[in-house]
């Protein structure tokens, strides 16, 4: 938790928030909330010292490492002298990790790493439906592809498509 005054400056802060936002790292920098906009919430133009949801912000932590952060403003009420904003601030880096896995998992096939029919039909229907002049579509048939796996095992046909996509990868490039 931690309450800001209107220029961004910590009033109250627990050791909790001070270690998630690396406050003290660094003595010359100043101890300032960040936003998607900006190294100072209470700067930020865009309207996040008063959002209603959670704001997603990446920090980059003195080590390397990055780590995500929620963070839930809520002004403080009131009647005279200085506003206040108290921020509530929750690590979520493994759940953006796992987010972005799922992601992963829901776009891709498993076994080839190329796009999956659900994300291939997505990424067609954003093409037509975006400002694209032309859309390509290539439709490969693997010839007696069910009598290798018939008679040699699902093994070997497995092995023989992850050839195939890593084929079509180098060919294709990355967006494959």
């Amino acid at each position: 938790l931690v309450v800001l005054d209107e220029t961004g400056a910590p009033r109250l802060h627990n050791t909790r928030a001070q270690a998630l936002l690396s406050w003290g790292s660094d003595p010359a920098t100043p101890n300032r909330v960040p936003c998607p906009h900006g190294d100072n919430i209470a700067a930020c133009t865009q309207g996040c010292r008063t959002a209603l949801v959670p704001i997603e912000v990446r920090l980059r932590q003195p080590g390397g490492d990055t780590r995500v952060l929620a963070l839930e403003p809520a002004p403080v009420a009131q009647t005279s002298g200085t506003k206040h904003t108290v921020l509530a601030i929750v690590d979520v880096s493994k759940r953006s990790e796992w987010e972005a896995t799922l992601r992963i998992r829901s776009e891709r096939d498993d076994l080839t790493g190329l796009v999956s029919r659900v994300h291939l039909l997505e990424l067609l229907d954003k093409a037509l439906q975006g400002d694209a002049q032309q859309v390509g579509l290539l439709v490969i048939d693997l010839d007696q592809f069910k009598e290798i796996n018939d008679t040699d095992g699902h093994e070997a046909g497995d092995l023989m498509l992850v050839q195939v996509a890593a084929r079509l990868g180098h060919a294709a490039g990355a967006d494959c």
